[in-house]
């Protein structure tokens, strides 16, 4: 048996950006229950901020993948499939 598995579907390498992107929406909601229950909030003016820029460089991965080449047929179908589900 082969150590390397070939099949028609691209496996994305790991990514940082869920990870960092549900620490930040923790601390904005835990800024957020704070700032409802009266105490002074400066946090939000760096956290807000810093999940924007953790949202932009997300989908600049994103984009990298879809127009780097490494989908392929299979996955594009799969792909136009979800999205019309969505529809």
């Amino acid at each position: 048996m082969t150590a390397r598995q070939v099949h028609p579907y691209h496996l994305v390498d790991v990514s940082p950006w869920p990870f960092l992107m549900s620490v930040g929406i923790f601390s904005f909601a835990m800024t957020l229950v704070s700032w409802l229950t009266h105490y002074p909030v400066h946090t939000a003016y760096t956290i807000f901020p810093g999940m924007l820029l953790i949202a932009f460089l997300w989908w600049r991965d994103v984009v990298r993948e879809a127009k780097g080449g490494f989908h392929t047929a299979t996955v594009q179908k799969g792909i136009m499939i979800g999205f019309l589900l969505f529809l």
